[in-house]
């Protein structure tokens, strides 16, 4: 079996809903490898960032849609404000922050999820990947309950 290419192609480990009832707000967890290039799925302007449990991430603003991805192992990869176009490398997957849970550093995982500038509505990546039409793969469809 091939290596996925993007960080959105490998297996699914969270549930938007229990990142709701966490009060995290919906999101998709990828179960990549520490180290797997994250991907820009369009062309914005690169905001690294540092949350409050240690963790790094990166916000890829685009003229719609914001990007924010956490746990990742380098965020310096760009100056702030760095423009990157569609399908070019952001950010580098980690293990970066800390389990408010068990005070343990997290598995390897990127932690995804989009806002919407015109609407304000945040969304799970994989639900935006949705709305936008973009075929999903087997983990994904699966994850939604889709055959």
């Amino acid at each position: 079996m091939a290596k996925p290419k993007y960080f959105w192609e490998y297996p699914i480990s969270g549930d938007t809903a229990a990142h709701a009832r966490r009060g995290v707000g919906p999101a998709t967890d990828f179960a990549c490898p520490t180290g797997t290039t994250i991907h820009a799925p369009f062309t914005g302007r690169v905001r690294p960032f540092r949350n409050e449990d240690g963790g790094l991430g990166v916000r890829l603003v685009g003229s719609r849609f914001t990007l924010v991805v956490q746990h990742l192992s380098n965020n310096s990869l760009y100056r702030l404000n760095t423009r990157r176009l569609w399908r070019t490398r952001i950010a580098i997957s980690g293990r970066s922050g800390t389990n408010p849970a068990t005070g343990r550093g997290y598995d390897p995982h990127a932690h995804a999820y989009i806002e919407d500038h015109k609407t304000g509505r945040r969304m799970s990546f994989l639900e935006w990947q949705r709305m936008r039409g973009h075929r999903l793969g087997a983990n994904a469809r699966r994850f939604l309950g889709l055959k």
